[in-house]
């Protein structure tokens, strides 16, 4: 005897099949976008020797120092691009980054951070987990996403911020504030 048409099995194959007719076009369409080549994105100055470039879905912030520049994120293209070419319009060599600052454990902040050899990476301690890849970015469907398209490796070392902080490079001062928001730290 057969089940009916409309019975448990049904009921499970329907959320199924919305769920991949759903996904398959996010999965498509973001998957084109992490193997395209970035382009450099607009720039924009937001006050003397602060800098923020697009790198092809979010912004870094470059900051100028007496002797370099400190990075507050780092972008999704691992390569760097419009960071890079930031850094050397503004003529300043990767060696001279003193630190990466990462807001928090995505991706699309952090991609670019193992460029700078001399750089202290930094970001807050609970997100830790994420930027090493220790820990799904997005749950479910960060796992779909990342068999698709792969997250960017982090960086080797990471240094953890509680949030009161006060850190200087170079002569320039930051002050680290936790703000805990739509990431999903440990």
């Amino acid at each position: 005897m057969s089940p009916p048409a409309h019975g448990l099995g049904m009921k499970k194959k329907i959320p199924i099949a919305l769920a991949v007719v759903v996904a398959l076009p996010l999965l498509g369409v973001g998957a084109l976008f992490a193997t395209r080549e970035k382009p450099d994105g607009p720039r924009v100055e937001v006050g003397p020797g602060v800098v923020g470039v697009e790198t092809g879905g979010a912004y870094a912030w470059i900051v100028r120092t007496p002797h370099g520049a400190v990075l507050v994120d780092a972008g999704l293209d691992a390569k760097g691009a419009a960071i890079l070419a930031e850094l050397k319009a503004e003529g300043v060599p990767p060696d001279q980054v003193h630190a990466v600052l990462i807001t928090h454990g995505h991706p699309d902040h952090y991609a670019a951070a193992g460029l700078f050899p001399k750089a202290r990476v930094m970001a807050g301690s609970g997100d830790l987990a994420m930027i090493r890849g220790d820990k799904a970015h997005y749950a479910t469907f960060g796992r779909i996403m990342s068999a698709v398209m792969p997250l960017p490796p982090g960086p080797p070392a990471v240094t953890g911020l509680r949030g009161d902080e006060q850190l200087e490079f170079d002569g320039a001062r930051f002050r680290v504030i936790a703000t805990p928001g739509h990431c999903r730290a440990a």
